[in-house]
């Protein structure tokens, strides 16, 4: 059983909140331990990616061999100026989801691709 866990800074609480409501189902169907909070332990760490994470968190999370990251975009940030924009973030068009105008449907987008990458894990 794989351990995912989320990496996010208060000012993103909100959106974390929608984001763990939408994988709901994903969550008691994969049969994974799901954390909402960070867990240095984790296969798999979820970061919230906001200019506010980058300012006051991003020097807590060290890069480890053998984690998968997977970088959802919260805000517009400067994502592309650090070590994180070696990962492929969601939503996958690279828009913030603070941009869109459904934020549902970036958020369903975002369930879909979680549920992708979680299918692949044994």
């Amino acid at each position: 059983m794989a351990k995912i866990s989320f990496f996010s800074v208060k000012e993103d609480e909100e959106m974390l909140n929608k984001i763990w409501k939408h994988i709901k189902l994903l969550r008691i169907r994969s049969g994974h331990s799901f954390s909402e909070s960070f867990d240095t332990n984790s296969d798999i760490v979820i970061i919230l990616v906001s200019q506010d994470l980058i300012a006051d968190r991003l020097d807590e999370l060290q890069k480890k061999e053998g984690v998968r990251y997977i970088p959802i975009l919260v805000s517009p940030s400067e994502y592309e100026n650090i070590w994180l924009n070696a990962f492929q973030p969601l939503p996958r068009n690279g828009k913030p989801i603070s941009k869109w105008v459904d934020k549902d449907d970036a958020l369903a987008g975002i369930s879909s691709e979680l549920g992708r990458v979680i299918a692949t894990l044994k």
